[in-house]
């Protein structure tokens, strides 16, 4: 019996890097900011932005602001952008 661990696995994307995320879980706006950058700064100078594409068919692309999830499917793209203001 293969590792039933990884059954409950599936490959997304932040920035560009591949991530195994459990797919019946929703991934959280802070969750995918650590991963892209190993932290969720809570400083009100520095603002994350998150686009998704290749999600569910009930919202396929979108935007993830503070506090959301999003419910993971496989193969989906996230774009993290960090700004910081002067």
């Amino acid at each position: 019996m293969e590792n039933q661990k990884d059954d409950k696995l599936v490959e997304v994307f932040i920035n560009g890097k591949s991530y195994s995320v459990d797919k019946n879980d929703d991934i959280s706006y802070e969750k995918i900011v650590t991963l892209a950058f190993g932290e969720c700064k809570n400083d009100p100078n520095v603002i994350y932005t998150i686009l998704y594409y290749k999600g569910n068919s009930d919202k396929p692309k979108g935007e993830l602001l503070k506090g959301e999830t999003v419910k993971i499917k496989k193969g989906m793209i996230f774009n993290v952008t960090r700004t910081d203001r002067s």
